[in-house]
């Protein structure tokens, strides 16, 4: 079972996080392969529930991470795609699951809705992982 796990804040007005999940589920479903979503506030909040949920549902084999940072005229944006990253990169180790980082770092709402349908690489990019690696222990 593959995880998502993606934020809810989405800064970008035009739905991004929600087409990221759609194209995520389509190519999860073509491949027949269930999945959970679990919904969380915003993108810091991710690593946590990652976290959580591994440990509580030993189906998972592997994370798709789906959320939608924005850049503003603070250092905000870098402190939570920075944050972000590095805990899931923590995580994947850690856990020794795939964790794929969909969290799009966007300099603007454009940028973000050009990216909307990225989910489906990234469901690819776990479906890649669980063919490649060996199953892991657990």
């Amino acid at each position: 079972m593959i995880l998502i796990v993606a934020a809810q804040f989405d800064k970008s007005g035009n739905d991004v996080i929600e087409g990221l999940i759609a194209s995520a589920i389509i190519v999860l479903e073509s491949h027949k392969m269930s999945y959970k979503l679990v919904r969380v506030p915003g993108a810091v909040e991710i690593p946590i529930a990652v976290q959580r949920c591994v440990y509580a549902d030993p189906k998972i084999d592997a994370v798709i991470a789906l959320g939608c940072v924005i850049k503003g005229e603070s250092d905000h944006y870098e402190l939570v795609t920075q944050s972000v990253t590095q805990g899931l990169t923590a995580l994947a180790l850690k856990l020794d699951l795939p964790v794929v980082q969909g969290v799009l770092a966007c300099h603007n709402a454009g940028q973000a809705t050009d990216r909307i349908s990225l989910g489906d690489e990234f469901a690819q990019t776990a479906l890649a992982l669980l063919e490649t690696l060996p199953p892991r222990t657990r």
